[in-house]
């Protein structure tokens, strides 16, 4: 996973929605979501279920989101 789609993870996580990651982002949703299925595919990870529209993260993002979290604050 790169950098890009790790700010795409943590976005999701942080605001619960694609489109909402994306303004945090100051990208589009669809860009948002390409950025999410890359990650997706990169990691081997499912990282969300969609559920009637909506995004519930997995198991996997909940074990991975402190480790994206650590890189996040040393890179700041």
């Amino acid at each position: 996973m790169n950098l890009r789609e790790m700010e795409v993870f943590r976005a999701v996580m942080l605001s619960g929605t694609v489109k909402s990651a994306g303004a945090l982002m100051h990208i589009s949703q669809p860009a948002a979501s390409k950025l999410l299925a890359q990650a997706e595919r990169r990691s081997g990870l499912r990282l969300f279920e969609r559920v009637r529209g909506r995004l519930v993260p997995t198991q996997a993002a909940h074990q991975l989101y402190p480790e994206i979290e650590a890189v996040w604050k040393t890179m700041e």
